[in-house]
């Protein structure tokens, strides 16, 4: 990457960190607890709404973990409309299918009940509802959205995406195997329940990837160049309360305590990156979930180790302090060896080399404030070795 390049990226950064001081900056309102899902009717009646969609796992529904509030929302005359065929991440196809159904509906509120991909899905439909001249590609990128989405709760099924919180939204444009993010206070959910009660089901395989995927948010936001003091101190406490609670969660997936010091770091984590970015990692992920369809989670949790052993001895540094000086890297390492992560995506094809650098480079630059960025040469390094295969070629390291 060219030197002005880089200067015009750092000033790009610069500038939307003193942006961030005078944006307008939504806060869900945030209630937590165990059966905190039992207040959602009464909510939704003070806010005056008459129909709603939800949007929710097929798996959490067929559990049956939202009766209370299907039962409490009849009881107060709210009628409800229930979409329950998410597949898998979110698609600029499912969000048009739903938002028709929502506008078909004649529904003034939405509900979401899942993970990542349910939250960000519900925000995409709220984004196409209230803008309807604005396509979800035209979304693309920052501050793109003119009119607030309707009223949304959310109800994470997972402790990872942090997206009940964020700005942001992921989704893939199928017909190109690519997937971006949408960034723009808009998204903001109104009001977010945080019930441990409703991840005490979760799979193992989920426990670990949504984890790690929080693990992610708060590390890259943490050694990040656009932190505040509030993000710092986000990132560092949502990195204390996983790297302490996660293995828990994962060996014991009954332990309600350290489900909700899960949720709490996941919103912790998703509050600190909103506002200070994430870094190569997502950008390495999203190149590579979109082109081979593998999960974010645990794309970022193979993913994490390479990048940071990209970055300067600086960054190695800061790292290791938030383990009383032990080696970061490793602790990452070992932790992904315990929740059964694999350490390779062997799925990356040689051909496929330029266009996933192509990806990388451009969502990286200029938003992300990455502590290092890094040539082409050197993320292509990089790919090769999250392949498992070595590269023959001597890289200059980073600029």
């Amino acid at each position: 990457m060219k030197e002005k390049n880089i200067f015009l990226g750092r000033c790009y950064q610069k500038i939307l960190k003193l942006a961030m001081y005078f944006l307008k900056w939504p806060i869900p309102n945030k209630i937590e607890g165990v059966n905190a899902i039992e207040k959602i009717p009464s909510i939704i009646e003070k806010e005056k709404l008459s129909k709603v969609l939800i949007i929710i796992s097929r798996k959490v529904n067929s559990l049956n973990n939202f009766e209370t509030v299907y039962r409490g929302l009849t009881e107060k005359k709210i009628d409800y409309v229930i979409y329950d065929q998410v597949n898998g991440e979110p698609s600029i196809n499912e969000v048009e299918k739903i938002a028709k159904l929502y506008q078909n509906s004649k529904c003034d509120g939405l509900i979401a009940c899942g993970g990542g991909s349910i939250t960000d899905i519900a925000k995409l439909v709220g984004a196409r509802v209230n803008n309807p001249n604005t396509s979800i590609l035209k979304m693309r990128g920052n501050l793109k959205i003119k009119c607030r989405i309707p009223f949304l709760l959310v109800v994470p099924t997972t402790a990872g995406s942090g997206s009940e919180c964020t700005v942001a939204a992921v989704v893939t444009d199928e017909e190109k195997n690519d997937k971006f993010a949408v960034n723009d206070p808009k998204l903001v959910p109104n009001v977010v329940v945080l019930d441990p009660v409703m991840i005490i089901s979760l799979p193992k395989n989920l426990i670990a990837s949504t984890g790690m995927d929080a693990l992610t948010h708060a590390v890259e936001c943490y050694i990040g160049k656009s932190n505040t003091k509030n993000t710092i101190k986000w990132s560092k406490e949502a990195i204390a309360l996983i790297l302490e609670n996660l293995p828990k969660a994962y060996n014991n997936p009954q332990d309600v305590t350290a489900k909700a010091h899960m949720q709490h770091a996941s919103y912790l984590a998703g509050a600190a990156f909103t506002r200070g970015y994430v870094g190569y990692v997502h950008a390495v992920a999203h190149a590579i979930g979109g082109k081979y369809h593998i999960s974010h989670g645990v794309a970022n949790a193979i993913i994490l180790p390479y990048i940071l052993e990209m970055y300067d001895d600086k960054t190695k540094k800061s790292l290791n302090e938030l383990v009383n000086g032990e080696d970061f890297i490793k602790i990452v390492k070992d932790l992904n060896a315990k929740l059964e992560i694999p350490t390779n995506i062997k799925e990356i094809e040689i051909e496929d080399l330029p266009f996933l650098i192509k990806h990388i480079q451009n969502e990286t630059w200029p938003l992300y404030p990455v502590p290092n960025y890094l040539t082409n040469d050197r993320i292509e390094e990089m790919l090769l070795k999250i392949k498992g295969q070595k590269s023959v070629f001597s890289k200059e390291k980073s600029i």
